[in-house]
C-alpha cells in the first residue's frame, strides 16, 4: 500500500542542509530528489519484491537465528552474565545486513562480542550525523575545513570502509 510519501514525494523535498548533513550519501537514495529518486526507489522495490529475494532473507535470517543467536542467547543465560540485549540485537542485525548486502557475514555476533572495524566506523559515522544536527552549520564545517574533531574522525571512518 503507497503512502502519502512515496506517492507525493515532490511535497517532501532533501534540501541543501540535509544533503550536506549526510554527504557521504552522496547521490543514493537517501540524498537525491524527483526521478532519480523514484528511479532509485523503483530499483530497490523490483530486487525486493522477488519470491526469491524474500525466501532468502527469510532463510537467512532464520538460520542466524538458530545456528547463532539461539546458541549465543543460551551460553549467555547458562553463565548468568548480564548482557546488553540492545548490543546483541544490533550485531545481529549488522551481520544479517552485510550478509543480504555485501554477502559476507562479518562475525559481528560472535559470542566474544568482537570490534569489526566496519561496524565501529559505521557507528561513528552515525554519531557525527548526530552531532552535525545539533551543533551549528559552521561549527562542524570548520571542523572538516581544519580536519578536527567529529569531522577528522568521519574522514578517516570514510577512508576506512573504501
Amino acid at each position: 500500500m503507497p503512502t502519502t510519501c512515496s506517492i507525493q514525494i515532490s511535497n517532501y523535498p532533501k534540501g541543501k542542509e540535509f544533503i550536506e548533513i549526510f554527504n557521504i550519501f552522496r547521490e543514493g537514495i537517501l540524498n537525491v530528489n524527483g526521478d532519480l529518486w523514484r528511479d532509485q526507489r523503483r530499483m530497490a522495490q523490483a530486487l525486493m519484491n522477488t519470491s526469491r529475494f524474500r525466501s532468502s532473507v527469510g532463510e537467512l535470517t532464520l538460520n542466524k537465528v538458530m545456528k547463532v543467536l539461539l546458541p549465543l542467547l543460551s551460553k549467555m543465560s547458562e553463565s548468568e552474565k548480564v548482557v546488553n540485549l540492545s548490543d546483541v540485537f544490533m550485531r545481529f542485525i549488522f551481520d544479517t545486513i552485510c550478509v543480504m548486502v555485501m554477502g559476507v557475514d562479518p562475525g559481528n555476533l560472535a559470542s566474544n562480542f568482537p570490534r569489526v572495524p566496519f561496524a565501529m566506523a559505521l557507528d561513528q559515522i552515525e554519531q557525527v550525523f548526530f552531532f552535525r544536527h545539533i551543533v551549528p552549520r559552521f561549527c562542524w564545517m570548520l571542523q572538516r575545513r581544519l580536519w578536527l574533531g567529529k569531522e577528522k574522525k568521519m574522514a578517516q571512518e570514510r577512508d576506512m570502509m573504501t
